[in-house]
């Protein structure tokens, strides 16, 4: 007996899992397949344990390659995987049949995949077999298709850090009559298996579990990678329907048709729900509205198997195309109601814009049925921000009429026209500056007018003696248009320069959670408490992939808002929803409950997500 130790290898081996929808659908069979090739390339491999269930030519596959012997314990009839004896004879390549097995009481490891586990970190490389209802996420599933809850089980994490994983597809009908040859069962368990578990519904669910499972997992994988690389393009790897709705009038005409266009390419469907601005408002501008229309806007969406989301944003068409860019959607479906075609209103112009940065993502126009609106109605559609509007003009209409009248007070005539317009100019800076640019430009175009009218030889005529005078309105009217640009841009940047000052700020006060450890708090939870105050909520829930609660955390009548302590202003009159925020490998889930999230601040939280799991 040679005693001489084989030094462990360094490097992790990696691990290859066949994966079946039932027993008899051919995985143990690839397996060997793929071992005689990999002998024939020049491969140091071995056969660890093979179950051949009594088949002639599941053995047959066997000849050729080298096994290691079984290791029978004291009582055992069948022998099992001698993980020892592999890890001394240290083969390149094992075949470890039976990934879920379970190992008999008393055996170093409960599992056979904890032996496979032990053989990787020797650095031995491991293809194994499984079939689809051993995935522990599954058994409930599996249970209500098949009527058996499998008792062997793997974690889906085990599984889905295999390097590969090659699925072994069959047609149920194909099963089915290598059943009745003798090919998966003893002639004993034929008929019954036949009458219960391998019935085509019970293969049909289970084929669809295991592709779905599988495509999952390569989901998951193309997200990571396109994280990784940065890429923010949309790949059309996998079709992908996002309906979006503004007008819950109109939710079930578009989310009806958004899931016949999903059905026909077989496509993942989400519902977004649309927000604009800071708060929700009952109107026609709104989807928000009352708490019924959430629940139904919620049912709707389960009806066709649709997941619902909501954002909000300033900008309409840029929090939509940015919800669709982060689910890598292919399709959009947006609805256009026909009168606000002739319209200027913001929802009239959110389809033209969309349509101008979608990029690739393919675009559905549905005309939507009109509402029969009064004849009055698009004179008062700009009404909806009321306030702020009615400020700035009628403000700026009482500087006008009050500078004029005093000029005319002190006879503006005889200061000159040069001298009343420089009272003007102020007038139009100033108007720029606060008001806004429309009603600046309206205020230029009215001060050149006044200019000419009252203090403009000949008086109370728009007639001009000097040429020099006339160009007295087009000046106002460029400085008023310059200025009024310049000030909308600088708050632009202004604004966007506090957000990304805000996210820096959160993501340090998340990032401090978690480090300052405390003994009574753990770093999940505080974590979590921070995202709660920070956007207001009086509900975060963490949850795990199966769904499972791995924190809480309610609000109190004490607990501050952080919005505070960063110096940005509250929002308010936030209608309560649930908004669910998931890690990029969907790991964990953040379940929050208060006001909607605008898409940078979803984007945010699924940052901390990421970090959480």
């Amino acid at each position: 007996m040679n005693d001489k130790k084989v030094p462990a290898r360094t490097k992790r081996g990696a691990l290859k899992i066949y994966l079946g929808a039932a027993p008899g659908s051919g995985k143990t069979c690839a397996m060997l397949n793929e071992a005689h090739g990999l002998v024939l390339a020049g491969r140091d491999v071995v056969i660890g344990i093979v179950e051949d269930h009594g088949r002639e030519f599941t053995r047959a596959l066997c000849d050729g390659l080298e096994t290691i012997p079984r290791r029978y314990a004291a009582g055992l009839s069948t022998g099992e995987l001698d993980t020892a004896a592999i890890i001394s004879r240290q083969p390149e390549t094992v075949l470890v049949d039976e990934f879920a097995h379970s190992n008999p009481r008393g055996e170093e490891h409960a599992k056979r995949w904890e032996d496979v586990e032990e053989l990787l970190v020797a650095g031995i490389d491991v293809i194994s077999t499984l079939n689809i209802q051993h995935l522990e996420s599954l058994n409930d599933v599996i249970n209500q298709i098949t009527g058996i809850s499998p008792q062997e089980t793997v974690p889906d994490e085990v599984v889905r850090a295999a390097n590969e994983i090659e699925l072994v597809d069959v047609s149920p009908q194909l099963l089915r009559t290598r059943l009745r040859d003798g090919q998966v069962y003893k002639e004993a368990r034929i008929a019954p298996a036949l009458n219960n578990y391998f019935r085509v519904g019970n293969l049909t669910a289970l084929r669809e579990l295991a592709l779905l499972w599988l495509a999952d997992q390569v989901d998951e994988a193309l997200a990571s990678y396109r994280s990784e690389q940065d890429i923010t393009d949309t790949w059309e790897a996998r079709e992908r329907v996002v309906v979006a709705i503004q007008n819950v009038a109109h939710a079930e005409l578009l989310i009806r048709r958004g899931r016949r266009i999903a059905s026909k390419s077989s496509a993942e469907l989400h519902v977004v729900h649309v927000i604009f601005g800071d708060s929700f408002s009952s109107g026609e501008s709104s989807v928000a509205g009352s708490a019924q229309q959430l629940a139904k806007l919620q049912s709707l969406a389960q009806d066709v198997g649709a997941r619902l989301h909501q954002v909000t944003g300033d900008s309409v068409p840029e929090a939509l195309l940015n919800f669709a860019r982060s689910v890598n959607a292919t399709q959009l479906v947006l609805g256009v109601s026909p009168r606000r075609r002739l319209g200027l209103h913001w929802r009239g112009t959110v389809a033209e814009a969309v349509l101008r940065d979608s990029g690739k993502i393919d675009c559905h126009i549905v005309n939507l049925p009109s509402d029969k609106p009064s004849p009055l109605s698009p004179l008062l559609r700009p009404l909806h921000s009321l306030p702020r509007r009615a400020v700035s003009w009628v403000g700026a209409a009482v500087a006008f009429i009050a500078l004029t009248a005093l000029l005319q007070g002190i006879d503006g005539s005889a200061l000159g026209t040069g001298t009343c317009s420089a009272f003007y100019f102020a007038l139009i800076l100033l108007v720029s500056m606060l008001a806004g640019l429309w009603p600046a430009v309206i205020i230029a175009f009215a001060s050149g007018l006044a200019v000419n009218w009252f203090f403009t030889e000949p008086l109370y005529t728009f007639d001009i003696a000097e040429p020099a005078n006339a160009v007295i309105l087009v000046v106002m009217v460029a400085i008023a248009l310059a200025v009024g640009l310049q000030v909308r841009r600088t708050k632009i940047e202004h604004h966007n320069a506090a957000i990304a000052t805000r996210d820096a700020e959160l993501l340090t006060v998340f990032s401090r959670a978690a480090l300052n450890r405390r003994a009574d708090v753990s770093p999940i939870d505080a974590v979590l408490r921070k995202v709660g105050e920070t956007f207001g909520c009086h509900k975060a829930v963490l949850l795990d992939a199966s769904g499972d609660i791995l924190s809480t955390w309610h609000a109190s009548a004490a607990s501050p808002r952080q919005s505070r302590h960063l110096h940005i202003p509250a929002k308010t009159h936030k209608r309560e929803v649930e908004t669910l925020v998931s890690s990029e490998d969907t790991t964990v889930q953040i379940v929050m409950e208060g006001p909607a999230l605008s898409a940078r601040d979803r984007a945010l939280v699924a940052v901390v997500a990421g970090y959480l799991a």
